[in-house]
Formats: C-alpha cells, sequence, structure tokens
C-alpha cells in the first residue's frame, strides 16, 4: 500500500472512529490509538486561552515518572517547545534534536535533551484548532522521522489528521497533568464559579451583582480574587479560562 493509500484509509477510519466516540475518554483512547498507529512514542493535548496563552489543560501519555522528573527539576524554564505551544508557533512538524537554545541553564537543557531522548522523543509533529476563545492543541512525539511516515508532504499530512483529532479535545475529568507544565491555577470555589456562570451570559456587572444580590464593589473584589486564583489579569481571561477548563458545565 502507497503513502497516500494508508493516509487516505487512515483518514477514512479516523472519522468513523471519532464520530462512534460516545464520551471524552472514548475520544481521548481514540486519538492515542490512531496516533500510536502512526508511531508516536506520546500523544499530548493541550487547551491554552488565546487571549493570554495561559494553559488551561494538558493530558499526555508520557509516564509520570518522566513528568514528575521535568516539574522537579524545572526544566519548563528551558523548554523551547513548551514556549512555542503558548505563544501558538510550534511548527507542524520539529527536529528536537535542532531545537534553538531557550534559558541560560544549559546543565537543565542537557538533562531535558537526555530526557527526550531516551524516552524515544526526536521529532514532533503538531497541529491546533481554535473557537471560543481556546486554542487546542495536539502534538505527538515519534523516534523515526516523520517523512518516513507520511512521505515529503509529512507537514501537509499530519496537519489534515492532526487538526479534525485537536478538534475532539477537550478539558479531562481526570488526568489532567497541566500542573507539571506550568499550569498550577487551583479549582475555584463553587461561590467563585456561580459568579462567573453569571457572567457566562453577557450581563454586565451591575446586572450580575443585582441578580447575586451583591453589591458592585463587592462583586469587583470577588472577581479580583477570582482573577489571582485563576493566574489571569481580566474578568474577561477569568472567563475564558473557566470556560476552556470545563468548570462552568452545569
Amino acid at each position: 500500500m502507497s503513502v497516500r493509500e494508508r493516509f487516505a484509509h487512515l483518514l477514512i477510519d479516523t472519522a468513523g472512529r471519532l464520530a462512534g466516540a460516545p464520551d471524552e475518554d472514548t475520544r481521548w483512547q481514540v486519538i492515542t490509538d490512531i496516533c500510536g498507529s502512526l508511531g508516536a512514542t506520546s500523544v499530548n493535548s493541550a487547551g491554552f486561552v488565546e487571549r493570554g496563552g495561559q494553559m488551561a489543560w494538558m493530558r499526555s501519555t508520557i509516564p509520570r515518572s518522566w513528568m514528575e522528573e521535568y516539574h522537579e527539576s524545572g526544566l519548563g524554564d528551558v523548554d523551547a517547545i513548551l514556549a512555542m505551544a503558548r505563544r501558538g508557533r510550534l511548527p507542524a512538524v520539529l527536529d528536537m534534536r535542532r531545537l534553538p537554545s531557550f534559558g541560560r541553564d544549559a546543565v537543565r537543557r542537557t538533562q531535558l535533551d537526555a530526557l527526550r531522548e531516551g524516552s524515544g522523543m526526536r521529532y514532533c509533529l503538531a497541529a491546533t484548532s481554535s473557537s471560543g476563545g481556546l486554542r487546542r492543541m495536539l502534538a505527538i512525539t515519534t523516534s523515526d522521522d516523520p517523512r518516513d511516515i507520511f512521505g515529503k508532504g509529512a507537514a501537509r499530512a499530519f496537519a489534515t489528521i492532526g487538526t479534525l483529532l485537536s478538534m475532539q479535545l477537550s478539558a479531562p475529568r481526570v488526568g489532567d497533568t497541566a500542573d507539571l507544565f506550568g499550569g498550577t491555577a487551583p479549582r475555584p470555589a463553587e461561590e467563585d464559579l456561580r459568579i462567573l456562570r453569571a457572567m457566562a451570559g453577557g450581563r454586565g456587572l451591575l446586572a450580575v451583582s443585582a441578580g447575586l444580590g451583591m453589591g458592585p464593589g463587592d462583586l469587583r473584589l470577588r472577581l479580583r480574587e477570582i482573577c489571582a486564583k485563576l493566574q489571569v489579569s481580566t474578568h474577561e481571561e477569568a472567563l475564558e479560562m473557566a470556560q476552556a477548563r470545563g468548570l462552568l458545565q452545569a
């Protein structure tokens, strides 16, 4: 079977399996299975608030021990891929052994390079889709050159499948690993979420405060506290972050 024929069959299979997935966990399993069939050594999904670039959630097949070493050693400070992903500038295909230097700590950069090499993470393929102020990213790593998988048009080929898959991503109910990659904002209290749900209808602060039985000054103070908890700067960003994390679902 030629690369083109294999690609066509994979697209058909991908669309069919996603259509039959009844819930978020099943969709994630389908996504990891499909990426595994492409030779992925890891499958990573993340949601970023477009306005500020904050990580809302992340899900990954990378072993927990790997991620804990990454977190405990502060490797996110020297991770060029994470920085590019936050800014929405991660290339479609990337040789991770040829990354530009990032961060000042050469020792930690060497540690990160060794950690990736030891896990077969030599190449990265990424695809994104955006809607409702949320940028969803799917990134897989492979040990083999993507051109051996997709042919010369590796970037375009994965973009087609990857974008289709990324559109199915949502904040995980369990297994969120954002805390290990810098997305450490805690879950707001239920009263905070009640305020954000009231704001989600598009009403102004005066209408929201009246509906909640709060004074406008008290509401503004509470919103500042909510922004601090969610590590954002404005009420609008707080609402977008909560929506991105799936916190406002009834």
